[in-house]
């Protein structure tokens, strides 16, 4: 690699390292069209029991998570906006003039202190505001921020401590003085509030792991469009595309014909194969730098960024002056890029700036339209293998989404691709057909090797909609992957969707190239059920032997990764899951941390994850081995998207059945649509599901099953 391109990349490290959510939950991913230079790792996962993972007992170097970037911003204060709606414009300028509409925290800067004198400049001018906000009840040191490295995370956080005489909320709960308190994206910060509860002066906490910034964090406060990531997830299934590209290929590969004016040659199509990676800034400039001839990005796309992926999972935009180094110096083997991202438009004109001479936008910004981008797949890369041009294989799907009998308004769906750039010629062929004499020509199965295996079937499923956990998911997986967290512990009610989330992190991770060793799932209460089966129903003989019977699975499986010697340290990690391990904290509570925190000791590759309804106190959580994570229910919001994308076009509903809601009458949003999910929001059924996942997806069934029965006549069922 040349010191330009060395440079470039390690510029671009530094500058942008401003993240955000992925995780969600699904993943950016790039596919190339080369040849895969080792053997694709194929889904060995065998007969289990209950669900696990087996793979080879393979010995690696590891490399050490890279360190981020001290001048990294780690989290954004930003005024709250019901104090910004109560003043004046000249007032708010003010703040933002001195620094105090939007804080940014890094380990560079030093604490801020906020206190009276401060914002009694930024509101001198106005007296009215000055005397509505009550500035003089503000300490002259209210409260300080500060930037520190947590040694349990091995990441920078912000830690906030209150110093105020009249006292600080934090979620809306009255702060301790003088202890610090750390932040997390979402939170709320009251510095003064009315008697009614109205904030006066506060902020919102903004984690730049859930928030993507288009532009370096400074301190100057300079012009930085930001996108909540949120918005950019793609809701596309991109297994059925990956499915829907690998079977176009296998099926271009077996089919050869006869040359048009020769019928002694054959014109064989060439085995094109796949390598599969997700899309980090690492993994893509090794494909760029070994050349390949088509590019297949499917991902998340901001106005000004396409989103990669770093070490922790999360978002790391990327402008068109990065994107370009990592094509100097670099042999221009690649022809084709078809871009299937939100905001694909910029994304093709990165591409295009890099002298990428055809490239292909998939605009993937609405759900709908999944069966139009995966016929399009299929049929475009059916026709790029039988040896086609680029513009009439684009031709070709064009015209098998106009065939296509299951999507409607096929003309409006079409105009959703487009094939850049206009009005030059793209006749390229990328991948010729081989000419071999008709004597010489062999019919042969396409070799099954060159489509790796990249999702594990063998995993537990999610539920239809695993919906507004990504924030929660980035965090699961940040634990597993960036720090060197043993134990990561779920709590949470019983139906906010502990089970679910687990299920989401390991596949998240597995698919990534986590956990290679091993993945065991334990449900401790499906074991519960066949241990009460298999004792006619004693409870006492169950308790009794529950925790063996736990015991002893992981034990063989265990035995079966690692055999009966500790495992070095340089074994890659293996992946526990302790699934519902309430029954066992209700008797035995101590018995069970003392067997985690025996696994944790002898078996160094392994990592547990735990779900419970339950907070333990636990030394693996005193001394930085584990973390409690808190999984909370939906907002009010949350829940009725849910509910509503549950009954889909089974179960409709309209304002006549929601009367009962105190919002029936009051709102009047001039979207229909909005506005019954307003009123939604406040109905009594609604709210007795107390915004559970499970309870969302229990009142969707039975809305489902009696659709003649409206909501507000459920009311008087429940009652």
């Amino acid at each position: 690699m040349d010191s330009a391109k060395r440079q470039g990349m390690q510029e671009a490290d530094a500058r942008k390292r401003v993240k955000s959510s992925l995780g969600s939950s699904l993943p950016v991913d790039f596919t190339s069209l080369i040849k895969c230079h080792d053997k694709p790792a194929d889904d060995n996962l065998g007969d289990m029991d209950i669900v696990e993972f087996v793979a080879s007992q393979a010995i690696m170097e590891m490399t050490p998570t890279p360190l981020l970037p001290q001048d990294m911003v780690c989290m954004r204060l930003n005024l709250h906006p019901t104090v910004v709606k109560n003043l004046t414009p000249e007032s708010v300028g003010n703040l933002e003039l001195l620094g105090l509409r939007e804080l940014e925290f890094s380990l560079l800067k030093p604490p801020v202190v906020l206190g009276r004198e401060l914002f009694h400049e930024a509101l001198s001018s106005d007296q009215y505001d000055s005397k509505a906000i009550e500035i003089n009840k503000l300490s002259r040191k209210h409260c300080e921020l500060e930037c520190v490295q947590d040694p349990r995370f091995h990441r920078p956080i912000v830690r906030l401590t209150n110093l105020s005489t009249n006292g600080i909320k934090y979620n809306g709960v009255s702060m301790v003085k003088n202890k610090p308190q750390m932040l997390h994206h979402g939170d709320k910060i009251t510095l003064l509030s009315s008697k009614s509860g109205t904030v006066l002066l506060g902020y919102i906490c903004e984690e730049p792991y859930i928030v993507g910034a288009s532009a370096a964090a400074s301190a100057t406060h300079g012009d930085s469009s930001k996108h909540h990531i949120e918005a950019n997830i793609l809701d596309l299934d991109l297994s059925r595309v990956y499915d829907s590209l690998t079977k176009a290929l296998d099926d271009a590969a077996s089919h050869a014909i006869t040359k048009p004016d020769d019928p002694s040659v054959m014109l064989v199509p060439r085995e094109i194969n796949l390598n599969v990676q997700f899309a980090t800034l690492k993994k893509f400039d090794a494909m760029v730098t070994l050349g390949c001839r088509a590019l297949h990005f499917a991902g998340h796309g901001g106005p000004k960024h396409l989103y990669f992926e770093d070490q922790e999972c999360a978002v790391h935009p990327l402008d068109t002056d990065e994107l370009r180094r990592f094509f100097l110096g670099a042999q221009r083997q690649l022809r084709l890029v078809v871009v299937q991202a939100v905001h694909s438009d910029y994304s093709a004109s990165a591409f295009l700036a890099c002298c990428v001479p055809h490239v292909i936008t998939v605009k993937t910004d609405k759900p709908s339209k999944d069966e139009a981008v995966i016929a399009f797949t299929k049929n475009f890369y059916l026709a790029l293998g039988q040896g086609k041009g680029v513009a009439d294989s684009f031709n070709f799907a064009l015209e098998a989404i106009s065939k296509f009998p299951q999507l409607a308004h096929a003309a409006k769906v079409a105009a959703l691709f487009r094939l850049l750039p206009e009005g030059v010629d793209h006749s390229e062929v990328i991948f010729p057909m081989v000419e071999t004499p008709l004597a010489e020509y062999k019919p042969q199965a396409p070799s099954a090797e060159r489509f790796p295996a990249v999702w594990c079937t063998k995993l537990p499923l999610l539920c239809q909609h695993f919906l507004h956990r990504k924030v929660d998911l980035h965090y699961t997986c940040a634990h597993f992957a960036s720090t060197k967290l043993k134990v990561v512990w779920l709590v949470g009610p019983a139906g906010v969707g502990k089970s679910q989330l687990s299920y989401a992190t390991a596949r998240h991770l597995r698919a990534r190239n986590f956990f290679l060793t091993g993945i065991k799932f334990v449900y401790v209460g499906k074991l519960v059920e066949e241990l009460l089966a298999a004792h006619n129903n004693n409870a006492v003989l169950v308790d009794k032997c529950l925790m063996v019977a736990i015991k002893n699975r992981v034990a063989v499986w265990l035995a079966r990764l690692f055999g009966h010697a500790r495992p070095m340290i340089t074994v890659q990690d293996a992946l526990l899951v302790l699934d519902g391990i309430d029954p066992l904290l209700e008797r035995e509570d101590a018995a069970v941390l003392t067997w985690i925190e025996s696994l944790c000791m002898h078996y160094a590759p392994l990592r547990l994850l735990v779900t419970a309804r339950k907070q333990v106190v636990s030394p693996i959580f005193e001394t930085g081995c584990g973390c409690q994570q808190h999984l909370h229910p939906f907002s009010a919001t949350q829940a009725v998207d849910l509910l509503r994308r549950l009954l889909g076009k089974e179960r409709d509903l309209s304002l006549t059945e929601v009367a009962r809601s105190p919002l029936a009458v009051t709102v009047n949003h001039p979207d229909p649509d909005v506005n019954l999910s307003l009123v939604l929001e406040r109905h009594p059924v609604v709210l007795q599901t107390g915004f559970l996942p499970r309870e969302i997806a229990v009142l969707a069934s039975r809305l489902i099953a009696t659709p003649k029965i409206s909501l507000d006549a459920l009311l008087d069922h429940y009652t």
